[in-house]
C-alpha cells in the first residue's frame, strides 16, 4: 500500500493500434486519469501482467472498452470483434488479486461486467430495441437516460441519493446472471441491470461512464470520490 497522501489507482492499459504504426500502444483514455486525479488520487498505468503489483496500490479502476471474448461467459448473444482475450486475462488475474487482498476497486461499463463474470455471472447482448437506449446510432456514440437507484445499497450512499437518476452510457451489452456475491443495485427503464456492488469487498461496478458529460447530464465524480475515500481508508 502506499504511503503518501494521495491514493495510487492501478488502471489496467488497453492495446491501441495507430493507423499507419506497427507499434501498439498500451494507454487509457485521459477521462479516466483526470477523473481520479480531480477526486485526489494518482492514477498508475498497469500493462499487461502487472498482476504483481496489486499489493502495492491502494485501489484499482477497471475502464471500458471492446466486448469480453469468453462465450462461456455469455448468456446470450455472442461478443462483436474487435475483441482482446488476452486484455481479459490479464484483467481477471487483478480482479481476483484485488478481491483476495481487499483492494478498493470501481468499474465502469466493461470494467463492471468483467468482475461479474469473474466472479461466475455472465452477460449479454441488448435486443435491438433496448441498445437504441444504451448507445448511439454508432458505436462511438453515447447517449443519456435514466437509471433507478435501489435505497439502503453502497450505491445509494455514493450517490447520495436513490430513485432516478441520468447517466451518460454507451453499451450494447448488459450484465444477466449475477456473479458470487454480488447484488444489484440500479436498474434501466427496460429492466436491465446497470450497477452491482458486493457483500464482502469494497467493490462497485456501474454500466455507465461516470467520466464523461453531455448536454443533459454533468460530470459527476461521486464514484471515483467514493473509490478515493475507501483507498484512504486502506492506507
Amino acid at each position: 500500500m502506499s504511503s503518501s497522501k494521495s491514493p495510487l489507482v492501478g488502471i489496467p492499459t488497453r492495446s491501441i493500434t495507430q493507423p499507419g504504426r506497427r507499434e501498439v500502444v498500451q494507454g487509457v483514455f485521459n477521462a479516466y486519469i483526470d477523473s481520479i486525479q480531480a477526486s485526489g488520487g494518482v492514477a498508475v498505468l498497469l500493462p499487461p501482467r502487472a498482476v504483481e503489483t496489486v499489493h502495492r496500490l491502494d485501489a484499482l479502476l477497471l475502464v471500458g472498452g471492446e466486448d469480453l471474448a469468453d462465450e462461456d461467459w455469455w448468456s446470450c448473444g455472442a461478443p462483436l470483434p474487435p475483441v482482446d482475450a488476452e486484455r481479459d486475462k490479464a484483467e481477471a488475474l487483478l480482479v481476483d488479486r484485488a478481491r483476495i487482498n481487499g483492494v478498493p476497486t470501481l468499474g465502469l461499463c466493461r470494467g463492471a461486467q468483467l468482475v461479474n463474470c469473474v466472479l461466475g455471472g455472465t452477460v449479454g447482448s441488448l435486443d435491438p430495441v433496448a441498445v437504441g437506449r444504451h448507445r448511439g446510432p454508432n458505436t462511438s456514440d453515447s447517449v443519456t437516460h435514466h437509471v433507478h437507484i435501489a435505497p439502503n445499497t453502497r450505491l445509494a450512499s455514493v450517490m447520495k441519493q436513490s430513485g432516478e437518476f441520468p447517466v451518460v452510457s454507451r453499451h450494447a451489452t448488459k450484465i444477466c446472471d449475477l456473479g458470487e456475491g454480488l447484488l444489484a443495485s440500479a436498474w434501466a427503464s427496460d429492466g436491465s441491470i446497470e450497477a452491482v456492488e458486493s457483500s464482502d469487498w469494497p467493490f462497485l461496478g456501474v454500466q455507465w461512464h461516470a467520466e464523461w458529460f453531455t448536454q443533459d447530464v454533468s460530470k459527476d465524480l461521486s464514484p471515483f470520490l467514493w473509490l478515493i475515500e475507501e483507498a484512504s481508508r486502506r492506507s
